[in-house]
């Protein structure tokens, strides 16, 4: 998410499914610890818990597909492998 790209509490209409929102929110916001490159888009989302709207829902379904894009993207540490400096 671009850091200029403004979510607002009166742009849209209100998303139906409250609990669904704060569900998935809330688990990103347990996510974003591990990783910095989530932390302040789910900041942005997660001001509009109390009063979701379809615009703030896109914006989750867009960090969403993005989490689904680097499922498979990390570090492999192997166990047996010998470190020599």
């Amino acid at each position: 998410m671009a850091s200029n790209c403004h979510l607002t509490s009166t742009d849209g209409t209100p998303f139906i499914d409250i609990s669904l929102y704060q569900s998935i929110v809330g688990s990103m916001q347990y996510l974003a610890l591990t990783r910095p490159d989530l932390a302040f888009v789910v900041h942005k989302v997660s001001k509009f818990m109390h009063n979701p709207l379809d615009t703030h829902w896109l914006t989750v379904k867009h960090i969403l597909r993005y989490l689904n894009h680097l499922v498979l993207t990390g570090l492999f540490i192997a166990r047996n492998v010998d470190f020599k400096l």
